[in-house]
């Protein structure tokens, strides 16, 4: 297949070959560590100094950030907690760089599972045409389980060494997750398509509404993940990972979201409201939970 053959790339350039039809997910060669090192160190040192600044948003939302020990305790303090950076993200690569590089290895290999089972086909078919975009699948120790950090979010813009390294942007997936009762091949597969395709794929469409990609611009926090959620769902079961779709697992905070998002995108029938359009999905979204602010304002 066409998108095998262009995503089966394992070294990361800053500008990756662009195919025509479909977004890319680019995964870091673990086999040089004196390469791959400065890279974990710089996307670390900004995931987790991101998460210091934004501690407090996270927490007003019911989000709570994993990090080291030795900045949590100083969490209050964040010039101090910035001072403990570098030394703290440095060991852990150290110790812990073939947990990086094995995260890697096996999240690649259900990549590449979805790809053969015609992942793009059917995203199409939900979605709608697919902008181009790049991400490269980055090994995290710290922060939320899953994140999409790209062009259009504020942590990635205004860092030009990791725009030189990492082009277009990263999917963070964390190592330390806990493991339930599902199937974590399952479990991985839905990881990486809620972030990279319900995310990543979207961003554009969502800057500056109320499920902005940024979490601190983001008014409507549920709505947003249970608009990547539910696009994964949909992917999932038509790819027939799940026998039925109300099978595939829906994260806890976009259980909380309201029936804007369900309202616009299925019909009375639970059939897509929009099929191939998930532009015009993300629009009625917006309009309604615009109104709904409009309303709980008079």
């Amino acid at each position: 297949m066409k998108e095998d053959i262009v995503q089966k790339r394992t070294e990361l350039s800053n500008v990756p070959e662009r195919p025509e039809d479909h977004p890319m997910l680019v995964f870091l060669d673990f086999t040089n560590p004196d390469e791959i090192k400065p890279k974990l160190l710089a996307a670390e040192r900004n995931r987790v100094s991101f998460y210091i600044r934004e501690f407090p948003v996270y927490k007003s939302k019911g989000y709570s950030p994993l990090l080291p020990d030795e900045i949590q305790v100083v969490i209050e303090d964040p010039i101090e907690a910035n001072n403990r950076v570098i030394g703290s993200i440095s060991r852990r690569i150290d110790s812990g760089y073939d947990s990086y590089a094995q995260l890697s290895k096996t999240y690649r290999k259900e990549w590449e599972e979805l790809l053969e089972n015609k992942l793009w086909e059917v995203a199409r078919v939900i979605m709608g045409p697919l902008s181009y975009t790049a991400r490269t699948l980055v090994p995290t120790a710290w922060g939320m389980g899953g994140s999409n950090w790209g062009k259009g979010t504020t942590a990635y813009d205004d860092d030009e060494d990791l725009k030189k390294l990492f082009g277009d942007g990263i999917v963070f997936i964390r190592m330390n997750l806990v493991k339930d009762t599902e199937d974590d091949s399952l479990k991985r597969k839905r990881f990486l398509i809620h972030e990279f395709i319900g995310h990543a794929v979207t961003v554009d469409l969502r800057a500056d509404t109320p499920i902005d990609e940024n979490v601190p611009k983001c008014s409507h926090q549920p709505d947003k993940e249970w608009l990547a959620d539910e696009i994964t769902a949909q992917i999932m079961y038509r790819m027939g990972y799940y026998q039925n779709l109300c099978d595939v697992p829906r994260q806890q905070m976009s259980r909380k979201a309201q029936n804007t998002t369900k309202q616009s995108f299925y019909s009375e029938n639970e059939e897509l409201k929009y099929p191939g359009g998930i532009d015009l999905v993300i629009k009625e979204i917006v309009e309604k939970l615009k109104s709904k602010e409009v309303k709980s304002d008079k």
